[in-house]
């Protein structure tokens, strides 16, 4: 999708840092960020259903513009209270599906996070797949289909890594806002 596509868009959400009259567009988001625990109930039983066998956890920030879950891509593996207890049941190697989607627009990113910690160090370390995993492409497949079918459209890394001039969020300053920060969350570095 073009740049200014993306743009428009956003700005319907977000004033203008000189922009006087912003408050309506920040009441305009804030309602339709309200308004996502409606819908999350329905979203989630539905990837849970998709994701049999695997873990999903629902991730949503109060504060984000978007549903966040996140699968755990370990089949027949439960989660552990203790991440540090999971990772190494895991060998040290975590992959997970982390799934995006809008309430402000319909558009949905998702990525394979893979984690790696380094028990000797005590170290963590993330790293987003950028290379599509075989093994888990049924899955995403499953999720891409029932998303499109419910008229959402999938952003690519080069677009949600878009800059947006002139806004900032809560989080970020102008000049370091992204398509990803504005239309899901700012919360979460995906670069």
């Amino acid at each position: 999708m073009r740049k200014e596509n993306f743009l428009e868009k956003i700005y319907k959400y977000y004033p203008l840092i000189y922009e006087e009259s912003g408050s309506n567009k920040v009441k305009m988001r804030k309602s339709k960020t309200d308004q996502k625990i409606m819908y999350k109930d329905a979203l989630i039983t539905r990837i849970i259903a998709i994701a049999k066998g695997y873990e999903v956890v629902d991730w949503t920030d109060d504060e984000a513009c978007c549903y966040e879950f996140k699968i755990l891509l370990h089949k027949d593996t439960p989660l552990l209270d203790d991440d540090k207890m999971l990772i190494k049941s895991l060998n040290g190697k975590r992959n997970d599906l982390r799934i995006f989607i809008s309430v402000l627009e319909p558009y949905y990113y998702m990525f394979i996070e893979k984690t790696l910690y380094f028990e000797s160090e005590d170290r963590w370390e993330f790293t987003t797949e950028e290379n599509n995993i075989s093994e888990y492409e049924k899955l995403k497949e499953e999720i891409v289909s029932y998303l499109c079918k419910n008229g959402y459209i999938g952003l690519s890394p080069s677009d949600v890594l878009l800059p947006v001039p002139k806004v900032e969020t809560t989080y970020k300053e102008v000049d370091n806002v992204t398509v990803f920060d504005c239309l899901f969350t700012d919360l979460v570095d995906i670069t």
